[in-house]
């Protein structure tokens, strides 16, 4: 993700014997770790269980929101969007406090891969829904979240639209 002053973010997942949480990287625009960003221009983020991080959108303030996976509290996977300080740590004013937002689907497996920026300061995210968890039933799902890191109720059935798409 291309971020202020040609500078590059990375997003993905590290492992460790704890589980997996979120991975980010920042990359001056000449290619070196920035190292004014996390721990010698890395740093990792967890929200519970088994993170990833899909994609990201960064904001003129150089924080980041992030979207994409991790395991809720029901064992299944949930959609997350998250918003990361310029510094590189979880946002904790964002969201109610926890700097994230689960964006679960009930009884069902939800996954958020890509997000951008929406008109008047929000963010949608788009991704899947396997139904009943079976991995060949798939529906679309778009997510619209609030600046402040709330789903936005105006938008589908509590800010998210599930939908099969067919041809």
């Amino acid at each position: 993700v291309k971020a202020s002053q040609g500078r590059l973010v990375a997003v993905g997942r590290f492992g460790s014997s704890t589980g997996a949480g979120i991975a980010l990287a920042r990359l001056t625009k000449r290619g070196h770790l920035d190292p004014t960003f996390g721990t010698g221009g890395t740093s990792e983020v967890e929200l519970g269980d088994d993170d990833y991080a899909h994609d990201a959108v960064p904001l003129a303030d150089d924080s980041l929101v992030l979207t994409g996976r991790h395991v809720g509290t029901a064992g299944r996977s949930v959609g997350y969007v998250a918003k990361v300080t310029p510094d590189g740590d979880l946002d904790t004013t964002w969201a109610g406090g926890t700097g994230y937002v689960d964006v679960a689907v009930p009884s069902h497996d939800a996954y958020l891969v890509d997000i951008a920026k929406a008109p008047g300061g929000g963010f949608v995210a788009v991704g899947e829904v396997a139904l009943g968890g079976h991995p060949k039933a798939w529906q679309s799902m778009v997510v619209r979240v609030n600046g402040d890191g709330t789903l936005d109720s105006t938008f589908g059935t509590g800010g998210i639209v599930v939908r099969a798409l067919e041809a």
